[in-house]
């Protein structure tokens, strides 16, 4: 009974989180406008998302083919819009970093449940903890750069320190992400084992993958539009599993 007890409150406090990610992610979209296509659409890059573009800069012409001539109508749009986003996603990081510690929690707990070795050592939580921590801290850094690179007028008013500081911290905070997004897969395929419940953790394995490919291939760079959907998947199927696991414990049915 302890067990069980001990999961359903890791199960509520994943539904909490969740909402808390749930709810900042809707400000924010709200407030900053939803996804903007790139001010230069179509690209040679295959980009459909002038943020994510925004984010993987390779260099100072790309930021006025994303966000367009300083002094043009729509490019100052998309910078006020990009702006009003990234002030907002302060919220929004605290959210998502939050949300990793109890879901980490979670499924340590249900692996150990379930009898599974791996996966129901304190350290899964330990890990889970670090790795919020690095992309909470990343993202706060990869924020700071990208409100100063709004303000650049010409690609030689790019400040080269901060285009590399935003390629540093941008990329340390998706490899946090998709690394957490990886564990968390082999955690749930070990608790799940054969069986389409395999489902979950291949979305969360593909994520992942895309990710990686993503950060490691400048010509691949597009492929992060794809690998956040896969992890938006997987984030709001464990969601659901928290829910289903919380309902049959209150209700006294094994979890």
């Amino acid at each position: 009974m302890k067990a069980e007890t001990e999961i359903r409150r890791a199960a509520l406090l994943v539904l909490i989180a969740g909402l808390f990610v749930i709810l900042a992610m809707g400000l924010m979209a709200s407030q900053g406008g939803g996804s903007q296509k790139p001010w230069l659409s179509p690209n040679p890059g295959g980009f459909r998302d002038a943020m994510i573009w925004f984010e993987l800069l390779d260099n100072p012409e790309e930021l006025f083919q994303v966000l367009g001539p300083f002094e043009d109508a729509r490019g100052q749009e998309l910078r006020l819009s990009m702006d009003i986003t990234n002030k907002y996603d302060y919220l929004f990081m605290l959210a998502y970093s939050l949300y990793h510690i109890p879901v980490f929690l979670f499924v340590m707990l249900i692996n150990r449940h379930a009898g599974r070795r791996i996966f129901s050592q304190n350290r899964v939580l330990y890990i889970g903890i670090v790795l919020a921590v690095v992309m909470f801290a990343a993202d706060w850094m990869e924020n700071s750069q990208l409100l100063l690179l709004t303000q650049a007028q010409t690609p030689a008013a790019v400040d080269a320190d901060v285009l590399s500081a935003l390629q540093i911290w941008t990329r340390l905070k998706w490899a946090a992400l998709f690394l957490a997004l990886f564990l968390l897969s082999l955690s749930y395929s070990g608790y799940f084992g054969p069986g389409y419940k395999l489902a979950l953790p291949l979305l969360m394995a593909m994520g992942s993958l895309l990710g990686a490919l993503a950060l490691s291939n400048v010509a691949m760079r597009s492929l992060l539009q794809n690998a956040t959907l896969f992890m938006a998947l997987g984030w709001l199927s464990i969601l659901v599993h928290a829910a289903i696991v919380y309902l049959r414990s209150a209700r006294g049915q094994p979890v």
